[in-house]
């Protein structure tokens, strides 16, 4: 018997449910399917379900109900027809695409709620049912909305007067607000709101913004661009902090970041997700916020608003204490990077300083934050636990330091807005600085008192000099902060945003503890004769007290007069302390202090810990002195334990402590070179416990360390040194600047963190395929090395435009061989890695291991990563001796401490890797029993094989065999067409110098090679053999006219020449006298090579060291005679433990189970600068390692 079809249920304003939602857990109407109710197959009680249908009815109605009220309550709320009717049937426009892509200039509607009574003519239906109401709010009505002229006037105010103070938004000044209201509603709300200074006026209109919201981001689920930006413009430029309502402003921030979650602005969504939720939801992911469409300026602005959520976020969470800031992510970096490099902005770039300045703060806030938990695992604090949290807020002071002397001066001239307005940038900066000093002197507070009558012991009064340098560093900060603040006139401090007067409260506090604190070791005097904290309020207070009339703001219940009024009670209290104090010091100059009534640890508060100005009220008449809490009074008797390990920051500190020599190791790691570098990066990575040794110091500036010895002095107050400013690397060749091996090996070669990577100019070629195909054993084929290659290629970048601003600089040169090896001689202008597989007759502009006009290399990356990982540690300035056998099993190395031998253990499935350098790795095999027996006896003769016995050692005479570099001469070339350029060291042109060190452009952001080519030809023996040339920006030796310009020619890839590692008299490992031209056939190719090219010079082009017209045999003799022009070394040294004879195809030493070789030694010659091929021996070599671990 057919079934009857049940009538169509009763009408509801959310759907029924029926077969379809029941199978996918959801409503129908998100399916886009028709609402079809179940059919019942036996219907048992027909009574209950009409009972239960009347119960749902009944259940509707309680719900339009409640819809209803909410209308009600917005009625009389003053709002203008257009919100009246978007609250009531219409969502509000959005202008960008949210989660339905909704276009900018189209309204989407819905259809109007059955039953609901308009608020104009119906009682409230709550009321109708008898429903108790909450009491309403206790607020003024809202104003009544803004005529055309009067938001024309909010706008144009917002635009001009308070965005230039933290320009995350870029209005066009072109928009009228009418066009703003259609595209952008809740942010022209926001605006409107901000813009309105009356403190009961703003509240009411904080309450309309407060219903949209509701409406728009709760009831509708929308996120979309506007209510971010309008969420945003409003947390700016919000008073809630400071009349009691921290807690709204901290729900809102909790809403915006959530937003950005929402929109994946702060990461993108992974693919498994959209799956997951096209599968759950039935139908295509349509939450895409970069649709296909999006335009640049849509991109742009996404990019904004999740950096401005950061930097808000971060501010409220340090002020107010009630959320986490959002989580800094790649995608956010990347975004902080496209901001920073957008050079038609000016905008743009202060906006990305203001950004950089509070991530600054936020990596000190994380500081402080480990620090508190360590502190409640921790029962006692020690000096060397308290150091590296020193030490890395020195790091940050100096980064700083350099970001602040980035800043353009002459941003007011350049469009960017008047000095005052530049200035905000700048306190902004100095506050900075103030909370790192505020937080090091937390860290250093459990520190004995300073015992200044008698030499320090132990070592353990260095945070006691911290704690003071600290506490003064703080007076310098505030008094900075208050310079800055004194220039401003009082009708600019209208525009300014919440942040500024929390920084500007905080920093009054603070200098009135700084300025009574109680210390023996401590002159209050000094510090109010350098900041007068008495005087410094009555400025700001005459400031705050003519805000009103020169803005013309028409109230007297603004936060200008609110914030005077608390200055002026700040003032009383701050005048009573002040008084209290000069009296008890009187007493202690007079008749001397008992040390134990004056604790060293007074209490200055963290400036993250002012509970009170997280329920801070001024329009409450009561508003007491600030005073230490007790949670504050514990938490100033805690130790000051970081989170952040010494193994983490062992290459600011050379520790004397024995900890890293004690614990067994997974991976020991000699050598900090590139190849080092990956391999144990990659090996912490997988979670192996991995020791770095490197025997030189500190590098780059971030790698600490004393900079002005590594620098000029007009890198100072930046966190650069030499190796990081491309331009200086030729300078390391003329005094080595503490970079170089000294005493170590009989070569050039890079003795610091990051090895030739840190030293040299920093070309980054990509092999041809044929390299590896033609010179390497299976295993090493160009299809074996894809992985490797890909790995290095996404972890360090590269460029051929190395200066930030785009631009190619010193381009005379490179025309002159342009038109010479390009147009006259026939060469292919290329992309060079971009065709790295052809190197026949091809030419382009160098690739540079470079990265926003900084060396890169695995210093700043690889190795960065490697230090967050507790598994991992650094110890530079450490020289390994030898590597301690047991047989044919390593079981740990010995380093030289202080002149004492140490053994360094590792664990029992351990092992070691040398990544010394294709001249000390052999010299290191050698002396750890491994090498040409002749070799083995002389060291062990001498004492210098440690325990080993002659049935220890293993000999190898292709240890140390197979040695290469690229035989180069020096071609000097002039022309009336080139201007020749010379970087100076120490004295650069100022024009320069300012480029460089405000946008990291100009001749110093690349090392001075302005063009490259490549060939290959076929030798009679059948060798092909290649050939690179490279373009330099001045000339060498005896020839450095204006016009001389240098080229520098070597051979490269299928050259027959080798030499061989051997030890000296001393036992110094160096190149033997067989490296360059040991084989006839090399020389003749490389000046066939170069007769070739002079044959096509062009008549203006002379060359000055050798005729143009020279025989081959003229050429050959000539680069095969040494001089300051030929058989020079280029230090691309390599081949030294060959594959197959030295190491296997693992990279494992042969004849050991544990011991491995990373380096240039593993590399054959190649076609290109040896760099790129020395970190993909890296990744290769930790591939094999992990392959036998099972990682």
């Amino acid at each position: 018997m057919e079934r009857a079809r049940p009538a169509v249920g009763h009408s509801s304003t959310y759907g029924q449910a029926c077969m379809h939602c029941y199978k996918a857990k959801c409503r129908c109407h998100r399916l886009r399917k028709e609402c079809l109710p179940s059919d019942s197959i036996r219907r048992r009680n027909p009574p209950r379900a009409e009972e239960s249908d009347a119960r749902i009815a009944q259940l509707e109605g309680r719900i339009e109900i409640m819809l209803s009220a909410m209308q009600s309550i917005a009625g009389p709320s003053g709002f203008s027809a257009e919100i009246l009717g978007l609250l009531n049937e219409e969502r509000i426009p959005l202008s960008t695409s949210g989660v339905n892509n909704t276009p900018a200039d189209s309204i989407s509607t819905n259809p109007s709620i059955s039953g609901v009574p308009t608020p104009a003519t119906d009682p409230s239906p709550l009321v109708q049912a008898g429903i108790n109401l909450p009491s309403p709010f206790q607020y003024s009505p809202s104003p009544s909305g803004p005529s055309s002229l009067q938001a024309e006037e909010c706008l144009k105010f917002f635009r001009s007067q308070m965005l230039p103070y933290f320009p995350f938004i870029n209005l066009s000044p072109d928009i009228p607000a009418w066009q703003l209201q259609q595209d952008r509603p809740f942010l022209f709300q926001a605006i409107l709101t901000v813009t309105t200074f009356s403190t009961q006026k703003r509240l009411a209109r904080i309450e309309d913004l407060k219903r949209i919201l509701f409406t728009s981001a709760l009831l509708e689920v929308q996120s979309n661009i506007d209510l971010l930006l309008g969420l945003l413009t409003y947390l700016a430029w919000s008073t809630d902090a400071f009349l009691g309502r921290a807690d709204l402003m901290s729900r809102l921030m909790v809403l915006a970041i959530s937003l950005v979650y929402d929109m994946r602005l702060f990461k993108p969504l992974r693919l498994d997700t959209k799956l997951m939720m096209t599968m759950t939801q039935g139908k295509d992911y349509e939450g895409d916020q970069n649709p296909d469409n999006e335009t640049v300026a849509d991109f742009m602005e996404k990019q904004r608003a999740v950096l401005a959520c950061f930097v808000l976020s971060s501010n409220i969470s340090s002020h107010l204490g009630r959320i986490d800031a959002l989580r800094w992510t790649p995608q956010m970096e990347e975004a902080l990077r496209i901001i920073e490099t957008n050079t038609s902005s000016l905008a743009d770039k202060a906006f990305a300083f203001q950004v950089r300045l509070q991530l600054l703060k936020q990596k000190a806030a994380h500081i402080r934050e480990q620090n508190e938990i360590d502190r409640a695992r921790t029962a006692t604090a020690s000096v060397i636990t308290s150091m590296p949290g020193l030490l890395y807020l020195t790091t940050l002071r100096e980064q700083l330091h350099g970001l602040i002397s980035s800043f353009p001066p002459d941003f007011p001239q350049r469009g960017l807005g008047d000095a005052q307005r530049t200035g905000a940038f700048i306190t902004h900066a100095h506050y900075v600085e103030l909370y790192i000093n505020q937080l090091a002197y937390s860290i250093s507070c459990d520190s004995p008192p300073l015992d200044l009558s008698g030499p320090t012991t132990g070592g353990g009064q260095l945070p006691g000099f911290e704690r003071l340098k600290c506490l003064w560093g703080s007076v310098e900060s505030i008094r900075s902060w208050l310079n800055n603040f004194y220039k401003f006139s009082s009708s600019d401090l209208v525009g300014l945003p919440f942040h500024f007067w929390s920084q500007m409260i905080l920093c009054v506090t603070i200098l009135k503890y700084l300025s009574v604190l109680e210390d023996p070791t401590w002159n209050r005097q000094d510090v109010r004769n350098a900041v007068d904290l008495i005087a410094a309020i009555d400025v700001m207070i005459q400031k705050l007290d003519r805000v009103g009339i020169e803005s013309n703001l028409q109230c007297d219940d603004s936060l200008y007069n609110l914030l005077s009024k608390l200055l002026s009670k700040c003032r009383v209290w701050a005048g009573a302390r002040l008084n209290k104090a000069c009296q008890i010091q009187g007493v202690d100059l007079n008749h001397g202090a008992d040390s134990s009534e004056t604790s060293h640890n007074s209490n200055i508060p963290d400036l993250d810990q002012m509970m009170w100005m997280q329920s801070m009220d001024l329009e409450n008449e009561q508003c007491p002195e600030p005073k230490l809490n007790r949670v504050e009074l514990l938490r100033a008797d805690l130790p000051a334990v970081l989170g952040i390990g010494i193994a983490q920051l062992a290459y600011l500190l050379p520790l004397a402590a024995a900890d890293w020599t004690e614990t067994q190791w997974d991976a020991i790691v000699v050598g900090a070179g590139p190849a080092g570098i990956i391999v144990a990066t990659r090996l912490a990575e997988a979670n192996l416990k991995t020791l770095l040794l490197e025997g030189g110091g500190p590098s780059y500036g971030v790698t600490g360390g004393d900079l002005s010895s590594r620098r000029p002095s007009w890198l100072n107050n930046t966190d650069l040194t030499r190796v990081d400013v491309p331009g200086l690397y030729s300078s390391i060749f003329g005094d080595g600047g503490g970079l170089i091996c000294s005493g170590t090996i009989n070569a050039y070669g890079g003795c610091t963190i990051g090895g030739g990577s840190a030293i040299n100019a920093g070309l980054y070629f990509e092999p041809p395929s044929s390299d590896w195909d033609s010179f390497f054993p299976i295993g090493w084929r160009a299809t074996d090395m894809g992985g490797a290659i890909e790995r290095v290629k996404a972890r360090s970048p590269s460029t051929d435009t190395p200066s930030a601003d785009g631009k190619q600089y010193l381009q005379s040169g490179y025309d002159v061989v342009r038109r010479w090896i390009v147009d006259s001689l026939g060469f292919a202008d290329v992309k060079i890695n971009e065709s790295k597989d052809n190197k026949f007759d091809v030419f382009g502009r160098p690739v540079y291991g470079y990265e926003d006009g900084q060396r890169a290399g695995p210093v700043p990356t690889y190795l960065q990563d490697a230090l967050k990982l507790p598994n991992f540690h650094l110890q530079s300035g450490t020289r390994v001796v030898r590597v301690q056998r047991t047989s044919n099993v390593a079981t740990g190395v010995w380093v030289l401490l202080n002149g004492v031998e140490t053994l360094v253990p590792l664990s029992n499935t351990g092992r070691v890797v040398i990544s010394a350098g294709a001249i000390a790795t052999p010299g290191l095999l050698m002396f750890s029993g491994i090498g040409p027996a002749a070799e083995l006896t002389r060291l062990s003769a001498a004492g210098k094989l440690g325990n080993l016995t002659h049935e220890d050692w293993i000999s190898n005479d292709a240890v140390g065999a197979n040695l290469f570099d690229n035989p180069n001469t020096f071609i000097e070339l002039s022309s009336p067409s080139i201007t020749a350029f010379a970087p100076s060291y120490d004295n650069p042109d100022p024009v320069d110098s300012a480029l460089y060190l405000g946008q990291r452009s100009g001749p110093y952001a690349f090392a001075g090679q302005t063009s490259v080519f490549f060939t290959r030809a076929s030798q009679p023996d059948g060798r092909i053999v290649g050939f690179q040339g490279t373009i330099g920006t001045a000339g060498y030796a005896d020839f450095t006219s204006p016009t001389t310009i240098t080229l520098n020619v070597y051979g490269t890839s299928g050259l027959a020449s080798r030499g061989s590692v051997v030890l000296d008299g001393s036992f110094i490992p160096g190149p033997d006298g067989n490296v360059y031209y040991s084989a006839p056939p090399d020389a003749s190719a490389i000046a066939g090579f170069i007769a070739r090219i002079f044959a096509a010079l062009p008549a203006d082009v002379e060359t000055l060291n050798l005729e143009r017209n020279a025989s081959v045999a003229r050429i050959e003799q000539y680069i095969t005679t040494p001089s300051a022009y030929a058989r020079g070394q280029v230090n691309h040294w390599s081949g030294s433990c060959k594959i197959g004879a030295c190491a296997d195809e693992g990279g494992r030493v042969v004849g050991t189970g544990n011991m491995w070789v990373a380096d240039a030694s593993l590399l054959e010659p190649l076609s290109v600068n040896p760099m790129f091929g020395v970190m993909t021996v890296g990744e290769k070599v930790a591939e094999m390692i992990l392959k036998g671990v099972g990682a």
